[in-house]
């Protein structure tokens, strides 16, 4: 790790949330899992210019060059660990406000689309995306769960298998740091109205309003099998409704990845 990153004038969080800022760090939601097992308190932010170490779902890196952002929140909510994967989705929800409020005129809000189960897509193009983790047993008092966010704000990696972006591409004057300041408020407010999973049905409401594909045809590769059918949209606990295209059985898949 190297020094912390300098704040903006007048930089500030929601009340309750405390902020660790690095210029490098080997990955945000390592450390605050680190944060986590030393028994920091939850509502801290973890915030790095860029990672050595980044990864994303599945195990895979995630490139972290500087000029992206790269920021874990560290929670203890008081909920099961079923009800806290819906976290993915409210951190979702979150970013694609935070993103909207931060560009303002300057990028269309229909531009800007959720993909299941933790994409956020720019013109249909992945520019971030979520990494939940956890440790502990839920309801007990060492239970964590960390959120990790990773966008592609200045720059974006090549050669993937699907198609990326940037977010500066479409708003040049968005900042990194102003952008992570919006999110920290976003999620504060995502998280009010979740009430540690008791209002759910809300995030999956809202989530579903920018939901990317939604009655599209689709494939999920799942353990190394890929399922098709139709997108039709979340059940109540947030996972992938299927539809089949001959009439058949509608299939729920908790886990995957999803091509269009």
């Amino acid at each position: 790790m190297t020094s912390p990153l300098a704040a903006p004038p007048q930089f500030t969080l929601p009340p309750g949330y405390r902020l660790a800022e690095y210029d490098c760090i080997d990955s945000t939601n390592a450390e605050a899992l680190r944060c986590a097992a030393a028994a920091e308190l939850g509502g801290l932010w973890v915030l790095a210019g860029e990672q050595l170490g980044g990864r994303g779902r599945a195990g895979r890196s995630w490139v972290s060059p500087p000029g992206n952002l790269y920021a874990s929140l560290l929670l203890r909510p008081d909920c099961s660990a079923t009800a806290a994967l819906g976290l993915s989705l409210l951190t979702a929800v979150a970013v694609r406000q935070a993103i909207a409020d931060s560009c303002g005129a300057s990028m269309s809000k229909s531009a800007l689309g959720l993909k299941w189960p933790n994409d956020i897509l720019l013109n249909g193009a992945k520019v971030g995306g979520i990494l939940l983790e956890s440790t502990g047993t839920a309801g007990r008092a060492e239970h964590a769960v960390v959120i990790g966010v990773g966008l592609n704000v200045g720059q974006h990696p090549d050669g993937l298998e699907r198609s990326v972006a940037h977010l500066s591409s479409a708003a040049p004057a968005l900042r990194v740091l102003e952008l992570f300041e919006g999110l920290a408020r976003t999620i504060d407010h995502w998280l009010g109205i979740w009430r540690n999973g008791q209002n759910f049905a809300a995030i999956r409401a809202e989530w579903l309003a920018h939901a990317h594909g939604v009655g599209a045809s689709v494939s999920v590769r799942v353990n190394g099998m890929v399922v098709e059918g139709v997108f039709i949209g979340l059940d109540d606990s947030g996972a992938l409704r299927l539809g089949d295209r001959f009439d058949g059985p509608e299939r729920r898949v908790t886990a995957g990845d999803v091509f269009f």
